[in-house]
């Protein structure tokens, strides 16, 4: 179950609510014998509504068709040719890759998936060197594929489309494999480059385990600029301490720069607060986190653990007058079952509070199943690994459907929905206010513009204000 209220943004829905059913099936390959090895790694998802309808989509879970209402089923299958020579593999094809850069969603139904090449390459001892290109991606909930969009923050930046995302990184573990020192650029081509840099730390002290993930993004803008200046330089910290079934957690995480934190829409990234609901990343934003997980098997129930966190932003610069703040409370409880019937089959209850002054408030409850068996062809050595999930997930707003378009715009501005903004104002990116009313527009001329960034603010009858980040050719 989803709750929204004061909702922010273009998608002013009032209800969502999905179930649904996934299935995953991966055939992984051995390698032909000889100095050159070849195998194929292949994958097949299968999308089933359980239950959706009109009014109740777009939760994330399964595609919004045309005609307002999810499609029964979607599905999506490829393969990956790999080749392997001595400690070095190269895979062409559908791959699921899960960098420091371009991080695993496994958040929804289905995760997505990316058609390119990848290479890792461990031939220096404690040495782990990757690199790729990927030309096109699968969404979460999609059938097909596509050209590749960015995502500032926690908003999608779906009018600009590449191509191309490069990347190549390096790991390297020392002291006893205890620390780990990481090196990555990626690029997503026209659109933003970034540098990652990391270092993780794992030291027993007594019967205690103290660790440390700290890292570094550091992005700007690319090539063309199809989404003009980009100016974000994001520093975490997430330090832990291990006693029996407890682990305690505490990060930091604070952006810096003219813009929120940028990545591939729509994946997930290894920032220390950022969790499924809030990224904690937008413009400015400072932000701090508390967590406690705990291993029920200390108490003689293995395979049940617990996650209660606790995570508070504030310093956002929203463009809008005032000071952004959120936080967020997460309360996760897992079980996997150990043997019998049920053997590997875990249940997850997630709920989730959320809020902000600036975005909109969710509250949130997910109960997910999985079930998961594996079997090795000995003639062939084969592996298919196969994944069953059930996913409840239920959303729920209060006002009306927007939209603001073209963006990137030049002569105009058009603005779609029930009209309930009692002041409309465009401010450049550099503070200046071009343009302002208190009269019902449905278009904005911009023909004398200069071209450049800028936020379009819009003022409800309630005084919440909805942002959008512009930009002018």
């Amino acid at each position: 179950m989803r709750d929204f209220s004061d909702i922010v943004g273009a998608n002013q829905q009032s209800k969502s609510e999905e179930w649904a059913q996934g299935f995953i099936l991966k055939a992984q390959s051995g390698y032909t014998p000889g100095l050159v090895g070849f195998g194929v790694d292949a994958i097949a998802m299968l999308g089933i509504k359980l239950d959706s309808g009109g009014g109740r989509i777009n939760t994330g879970l399964l595609p919004a068709g045309a005609s307002g209402n999810a499609p029964d089923n979607f599905s999506r299958a490829g393969a990956a040719v790999k080749v392997r020579i001595a400690n070095t593999e190269l895979k062409v094809g559908e791959l699921t890759p899960n960098l420091p850069v371009l991080t695993f969603s496994d958040i929804r139904l289905l995760p997505p998936t990316y058609q390119g090449a990848s290479i890792v390459s461990q031939e220096f001892k404690n040495l782990t060197l990757q690199a790729g290109q990927f030309r096109s991606g699968s969404l979460l909930n999609r059938s097909g594929h596509s050209k590749m969009s960015a995502k500032l923050g926690h908003l999608p930046q779906l009018s600009a489309a590449t191509d191309r995302f490069n990347y190549a990184g390096a790991d390297y573990r020392f002291n006893q494999d205890k620390t780990t020192a990481g090196v990555w650029y990626a690029q997503l081509e026209n659109i933003y480059n970034q540098r990652f840099y990391s270092l993780k730390h794992s030291e027993p002290v007594g019967n205690w385990v103290l660790g440390a993930n700290l890292g570094i993004y550091d992005s700007k803008e690319d090539g063309s600029k199809h989404l003009g200046k980009i100016d974000n330089t994001a520093y975490f910290s997430l330090l832990s301490a291990k006693y029996q079934g407890n682990t305690f957690y505490v990060g930091y995480q604070a952006m810096h720069g003219d813009d929120a934190f940028p990545r591939v829409f729509n994946n997930v990234t290894p920032l220390g607060n950022e969790v499924p609901t809030y990224e904690f990343a937008g413009r400015e934003e400072r932000s701090w986190q508390l967590r406690h997980d705990y291993d029920f098997a200390f108490l003689g129930v293995p395979g049940l653990v617990s996650t209660v966190r606790y995570i508070r932003g504030n310093n956002v610069q929203t463009g809008l007058g005032y000071e952004g703040r959120e936080w967020e409370r997460d309360l996760d409880l897992a079980y996997t079952f150990q043997s019998g019937l049920l053997k590997d089959l875990s249940v997850k209850l997630r709920n989730v509070m959320a809020r902000s002054n600036y975005r909109t408030d969710i509250d949130e409850n997910v109960i997910s199943t999985e079930a998961s068996f594996s079997y090795t062809m000995p003639a062939n050595d084969v592996v298919l690994v196969a994944n069953f999930g059930v996913v409840t997930f239920l959303n729920k707003s209060e006002n009306e459907k927007l939209l603001v378009w073209p963006n990137p715009f030049d002569k105009e501005i058009n603005i779609i929905g029930e009209d309930k903004n009692k002041r409309i104002s465009i401010v450049a990116q550099k503070g200046d206010l071009v343009f302002e009313t208190t009269q019902p527009v449905s278009q904005i001329q911009t023909s004398n513009f200069n071209s450049g960034v800028y936020f379009l603010m819009l003022e409800d009858e309630k005084g919440q204000i909805t942002s959008y980040k512009l930009i002018k050719n």
